[in-house]
């Protein structure tokens, strides 16, 4: 049996954009339906907002400092001494990485993912979702770094998961290297947004 792919995700301890609550909502109805595992910060916030969603909360894995603990969260929890240490934690025992607008923190936590994939350290997708251009100053600082291969934009929750389980998927993916060959996968399920939205 092969082990379920498991996305970070992260995001504003502050929902203030029913954009992206709406967008988390429906990424967690979507993880159920793919069945994935995630793992977030317990905090308030959008990554609260997809976990809130998830059917079988064995499927989460949560990471706190006193600082961000939230006592209503139950599932498998890791506790951290601080909030610098859980960056590489999330990196080494994600598949993928997504992002919703976020602030510091969020900020220092995708140029730490995107440095260690420009560094070979991993291979991990790596998303950031821009709402409305709701995060168009952190895009725009991005790539006046020349750094845009190392990470992906979108807007939408569909987009956002082709582009992952194609990377996922690749004959060239650690994932498959750690997980099973490349023909003993099930092939990833890709939905066409465009024909959704007609």
């Amino acid at each position: 049996m092969y082990e379920k792919i498991k996305l970070f995700i992260g995001g504003s301890t502050n929902v203030s954009s029913k954009s992206y609550a709406l967008f988390a909502k429906e990424l967690g109805e979507v993880i159920n339906e793919r069945d994935y595992n995630i793992i977030f910060d317990g905090c308030f916030g959008y990554p609260y907002l997809v976990y809130n969603e998830i059917d079988d909360l064995e499927r989460s894995v949560v990471y706190y400092n006193d600082l961000y603990r939230r006592p209503d969260v139950s599932c498998c929890v890791i506790q951290f001494d601080c909030q610098s240490n859980v960056c590489d934690f999330f990196i080494n025992t994600s598949d993928a990485m997504i992002f919703m607008k976020g602030g510091s923190g969020t900020i220092a936590e995708v140029m730490r993912a995107i440095d260690k994939r420009k560094n070979a350290e991993h291979d991990k997708p790596i998303v950031i979702i821009n709402i409305n251009h709701e995060w168009d100053l952190l895009i725009d600082l991005l790539a006046s770094l020349n750094i845009s291969e190392y990470y992906y934009v979108c807007d939408n929750v569909f987009d956002y998961l082709n582009y992952i389980e194609k990377n996922l998927y690749s004959k060239d993916s650690s994932f498959l290297t750690r997980n099973g060959s490349y023909l003993d996968r099930f092939e990833p399920i890709i939905v066409d947004f465009k024909k959704l939205i007609k």
